[in-house]
């Protein structure tokens, strides 16, 4: 996977926005990512931490933690003097996550190298081409076309938790955000949702997370793993010649994705009758998404361009164009320039978060 601030493969379209992909090549915009990730380490490294900035937005009372902070890159960082026990804890949203210089190999290994015991990691890939199509989902679902180690769905009007609808899968009575699995008691849930529609942009985006939490997330991370080839199923295990041992670079997502969650189209006999669901086989749309390859692997965000790549995109792509119009048209272009620019930044909640952020932070 990939982990941020790589955007040598990424190639933006001049009318259509930062975020608008122009080309899809295998190394840009659709591989896996880790979108979030938590992890304690011992606390006598705390040293350590200076890797990640220092000291930015200081936090109260978080927790049962009595230093709390947000770092310069955005790294949540907690730790309590008088409660060793507690171990110090890192968390890194899809922000910090694109912020950091190293890779996502290696922050596991500096997190494991330091006692480290991971919490959560949401792992994530986009869907740009119209592969996915949430009402086909909910439908397959609903009527358990699909084979899943979850019983349960629930359907959110717009991540806000307003729940639309939710049963029991394979017993179905515009989809929102799905989830699959218990979101207060699985240690493993699955989050697929309109991603464009919740950035506003144009072009099709969905978004599907396979968050895993507490010892699933630190066994993925952390311990001796078996994959089988075949089904993608994961184990703990002591014994076998398919051991992972702590290297994450073997990781990839077709393998937990495909472990947790399989769409199937229904297959017929000749005389229309239903065959066992052993026989169906995998719906194009999922099997197209998720991809088979073994070097798929994950990293870092790097869909999301900063304030410096957007001033170094207008600088390289559009330079030209402005300083002949400003020569061709003088202060009347620059004005009108200006107002236009203003009534697009007023429309653009992303571009003003960047600003808010440059003018916070610096």
């Amino acid at each position: 996977m990939i982990f941020g601030g790589n955007l040598e493969n990424r190639v933006y379209s001049p009318g259509g926005g930062s975020n608008t992909p122009l080309l899809m090549t295998k190394s840009n915009l659709e591989e896996p990512f880790c979108d979030w990730i938590s992890f304690t380490i011992d606390p006598i490294f705390l040293n350590d931490i200076v890797i990640f900035g220092v000291k930015s937005v200081e936090l109260k009372n978080w927790n049962s933690y009595s230093v709390a902070f947000f770092t310069s890159s955005y790294v949540l960082i907690a730790y309590n003097p008088d409660r060793p026990e507690l171990r110090l804890f890192l968390s890194f949203s899809s922000k910090a996550l694109y912020s950091q210089k190293i890779t996502f190999e290696d922050l596991i290994k500096w997190a494991i190298e330091r006692k480290g015991k991971f919490t959560r990691i949401d792992l994530t890939k986009d869907d740009y081409r119209g592969r996915l199509n949430l009402d086909t989902i909910l439908n397959k679902i609903k009527a358990g076309e699909l084979v899943t180690r979850f019983r349960n769905f629930t359907v959110y009007e717009n991540q806000e938790f307003s729940t639309i609808e939710s049963g029991k899968i394979g017993m179905g009575k515009g989809a929102k955000t799905i989830y699959l699995g218990n979101l207060k008691k699985s240690n493993v849930i699955v989050r697929i949702y309109d991603k464009g529609a919740k950035e506003k942009v144009s072009y099709p985006w969905v978004r599907v997370e396979f968050q895993l939490r507490h010892e699933v997330a630190d066994q993925y991370c952390n311990s001796n793993l078996l994959i089988d080839p075949e089904t993608g199923e994961i184990k703990k295990t002591e014994n076998s010649q398919k051991i992972i041992t702590g290297d994450i670079s073997e990781r990839n997502f077709p393998s937990i994705a495909n472990y947790y969650l399989r769409f199937l189209d229904v297959t017929r006999k000749l005389n229309e009758s239903i065959l066992h669901k052993r026989h169906w086989k995998i719906s194009k749309f999922w099997r197209d998404f998720i991809g088979t390859d073994e070097k798929n692997s994950i990293g870092l965000p790097k869909y999301k361009a900063g304030l410096e790549d957007l001033r170094e995109w207008a600088t390289r792509s559009i330079s030209g164009l402005n300083y002949l119009l400003e020569e061709a048209y003088g202060d009347d272009y620059k004005k009108q320039r200006k107002e236009e620019g203003k009534k697009k930044f007023e429309e653009n909640t992303r571009y003003q978060n960047l600003l808010r952020d440059k003018q916070k932070y610096g």
